[in-house]
C-alpha cells in the first residue's frame, strides 16, 4: 500500500502573499493548524505551522524572568501580525513525501522527524496531505483488527432505571417511522460522543446507558446526562448476547429529561447504514427479549 491510497486530497492551501490574520482564520474556521503554501501551479514552496504563529505572538522565555509583557505590547503585536504574511514565517526547508512511498515508509520519516501530517508531492506539485492516525488506521483496521468481547462493563447495567415513559420523537425522519419496527428492550449500550470532525471528545471516555426499545435504524436511551441534538455519538451493543459487539454512528434526535432528574430519554437515529448493517439488526429483533 502507497500514501496515494490513502492521502487527504481535499487540502487547504495558502499563498505566500496570504496575511498571517488570514491564517488565523482559517485556523480558527477550519481546525487546521498546518498549511502548505503553494505557488500558482502548485508547486509547494513551504509550510506554515500554528508554532510558527505561536512564536510570534509570544514574548521570548527569558523576558518573563524580569518582567510580564504590557497588554499594550501584545496589542502591538497584534497589529504587526496584520501587516505580516505567509513569506515572512513559512518554513522552507521542507519535509515531504513522494505519492509511491510505502506506507510503513512514511510512517517511519514521520516518526524520525517528529511530525504529525506531511506534504505529498508528484513531480514537485503538492497532491495531497498524510497524517500518521491515518496510516495507523489503516494499518491497524486491515492486519490487526480482531473481534473482541464487549467487556462486562457494557454487558450489566450499572444503574436501576426508572420506569419507561413514552417519547415522542417527532424529530426522527418520517422515512425511519415507516420503514423499520421498534421493539421494547432492556440491553445495556455503551456510547462516546464525537464532534463533526469524527474526534472522540476531549479525554470523554465510553459511558453506559441503557437502551428502552431499538430498531433497524435507531434506538431510544435511558442516559444520565442531557445530550444536544445532532450531537454525534459512537454505539456498541450486543442484541445476540452472544459476545457480538454491533457498532453504530448515530445523531442525536431529541432529548427530554424525566420526572427524576438524573435521567433523560434520549432518542438517536443510526447514520450511513448500509442495507446490510440495516438487516443485522432487523434479524435479531425478534430474538430480543
Amino acid at each position: 500500500m502507497f500514501v496515494s491510497d490513502i492521502m487527504d486530497v481535499n487540502i487547504l492551501t495558502i499563498r505566500e502573499g496570504t496575511t498571517l490574520s488570514e491564517v488565523f482564520t482559517l485556523m480558527k474556521s477550519y481546525n487546521i493548524r498546518e498549511f502548505p503554501v503553494v505557488d500558482n501551479e502548485f508547486k509547494l514552496r513551504g509550510m506554515v505551522y500554528e508554532q510558527n504563529l505561536l512564536q510570534i505572538i509570544y514574548p521570548a522565555y527569558k523576558s518573563l524572568a524580569y518582567e510580564l509583557p504590557d497588554v499594550n505590547d501584545l496589542k502591538n503585536v497584534a497589529d504587526c501580525m496584520c501587516k505580516m504574511t505567509v513569506a515572512d514565517i513559512m518554513e522552507v526547508q521542507i519535509v515531504s513525501l513522494q505519492a509511491d512511498t510505502p506506507i510503513m515508509n512514511a510512517a517511519a520519516k514521520m516518526t524520525a522527524y517528529k511530525m504529525a501530517r506531511m506534504p505529498v508531492l508528484s513531480q514537485e506539485k503538492l497532491i495531497g496531505m498524510i497524517s500518521q492516525s491515518k496510516i495507523f488506521t489503516e494499518i491497524f483496521s486491515k492486519y490487526l483488527e480482531k473481534p473482541v468481547s464487549i467487556p462486562e462493563l457494557i454487558i450489566k447495567p450499572v444503574f436501576s432505571a426508572p420506569p419507561i415513559l413514552s417519547l415522542d420523537l417527532k424529530s426522527h425522519s418520517s422515512a425511519e417511522k415507516r420503514k423499520y419496527r421498534r421493539v421494547p428492550i432492556k440491553q445495556p449500550v455503551a456510547y462516546r460522543l464525537k464532534d463533526s470532525r469524527d474526534m472522540a471528545y476531549g479525554s470523554r471516555g465510553a459511558k453506559l446507558a441503557e437502551a428502552l426499545n431499538i430498531s433497524a435504524g435507531g434506538l431510544l436511551l435511558l442516559t444520565k446526562e442531557k445530550l444536544a441534538e445532532n450531537t454525534l455519538v459512537d454505539l456498541v451493543f450486543d442484541l445476540s448476547g452472544k459476545n457480538e459487539p454491533i457498532r453504530r454512528l448515530g445523531r442525536v434526535c431529541r432529548c427530554l429529561q424525566l420526572d427524576d432528574p438524573a435521567f433523560f430519554h434520549t432518542g438517536i437515529m443510526f447514520l450511513a447504514m448500509s442495507p446490510e448493517e440495516a438487516a443485522q439488526i432487523e434479524k435479531l429483533l425478534p430474538e430480543v427479549k
